[in-house]
């Protein structure tokens, strides 16, 4: 019989210790789904509870390091015990590591198996609290973040702003003076030209002034019209572009919109149009070319494009001549683009012509995500 009894009794203590492996690697794999699924005080209460059926406690703490904003998080099942034991198992090797107490009427005796189970518990939870606490590090930095960047385009918007209210008072001061004075002296000498007989010689230098004042008259008010665009206020980018190619004298110009009636933040828009602009007076000045194409639309990644190919001269990117405003102007295009977080590409070759790539990133909301 007492062969019998001693297999039986082995198999009995099998059994329990296999239950009590299975409950500890219960108990460690509970508490890192809750610790991952949900808040971390309400969690951190869930796995205290665990942590009690567990040892059989009757209430549970955790103390919280000197530096969290927590002084501790408890579970109780019952009053708290008039007669009661404390096991402390600290998370980690940190110094300022959590505390895990649990509280019990009973004398439970712990293994050191259950002990070394709970310190992986306690572990979790302060792993939990680590992540919780890079969490919200990581919130405020956004949140501060956004808010530089959102002060940035301000800045920007208000420099740009700035910058068209200044070319404005210069069109309206050459508006008002040096293209009035112009316009008088081209009728005061058409009307010494047609009030007196005088010479050939002096007829023709006559005509050769009127011309020239006529002339420039109409350069004056180019540069009004290239100062302050009204048609960029009114009617949107692709308007002001359309009004800037009918001036030009090009063999062939193409122009495609897909932007359609969608009008861009009014920064993006009067910097799209500059860049244009220098790009189109390179060509026309340049680019001896004979062929002109732009497409102005948006791209598949949120990003407003404008391209501008000619057929021109070209030049090497490695290469480029400021006496033909390449330099500057490439320069300026940048350096434009980069207050709204846009990029410029440039392809040319000697002969072979020149496009140019200009994007700008634009949320759904039509507000530049720079």
């Amino acid at each position: 019989m007492e062969n019998l009894e001693s297999p039986v009794r082995e198999l009995r203590r099998l059994y329990r210790e296999s239950e009590a492996k299975a409950a500890r690697l219960r108990l460690i794999v509970e508490a890192r789904t809750i610790l991952d699924s949900a808040d971390f005080e309400f969690a951190a209460r869930q796995v205290l509870a665990l942590a009690c059926a567990f040892s059989g406690a009757s209430s549970a703490r955790i103390e919280f390091p000197e530096t969290q904003a927590d002084e501790t998080i408890s579970y109780e099942r019952s009053p708290s015990p008039s007669l009661a034991i404390v096991l402390t198992v600290a998370g980690g090797e940190d110094a300022s590591a959590i505390t895990l107490s649990l509280a019990s009427e009973l004398q439970v005796l712990i293994s050191d198996d259950d002990r070394q189970t709970l310190g992986i518990v306690a572990d979790q939870i302060l792993s939990a609290l680590n992540d919780r606490t890079r969490r919200q590090e990581r919130e405020a930095f956004t949140e501060a973040l956004k808010g530089r960047e959102a002060m940035l385009a301000h800045l920007v918007a208000e420099m740009i702003s700035a910058q068209e209210k200044e070319r404005a008072r210069v069109a309206y001061d050459l508006h008002d003076g040096v293209a009035q004075s112009l316009v008088s002296l081209l009728h005061h000498l058409q009307a010494a030209a047609a009030g007196q007989e005088i010479a050939n010689e002096a007829a023709q230098n006559l005509a050769n002034c009127i011309d020239l004042a006529r002339r420039c008259v109409g350069d004056v008010r180019h540069a009004i019209a290239d100062l302050r665009p009204a048609e960029l206020d009114d009617l949107g980018l692709a308007a002001a572009i359309r009004a800037k190619l009918d001036a030009m004298r090009i063999e062939t110009i193409s122009f495609s919109d897909r932007l359609g009636e969608t009008r861009l933040p009014r920064a993006v828009e009067i910097v799209l149009y500059r860049v244009a602009q220098e790009a189109l007076a390179n060509a026309e000045k340049h680019a001896a070319c004979k062929h002109l194409g732009i497409e102005l639309g948006k791209t598949a990644d949120g990003m407003v494009a404008l391209t501008i190919r000619d057929d021109g001269r070209g030049f090497a990117a490695s290469d480029r001549q400021r006496s033909r405003g390449h330099g500057i102007g490439l320069s300026a295009m940048r350096e434009r683009l980069a207050l709204v977080g846009g990029t410029l590409a440039i392809d040319s070759a000697p002969g072979a012509g020149t496009s140019l790539l200009a994007e700008v990133p634009v949320d759904t909301n039509g507000e530049t995500s720079a």
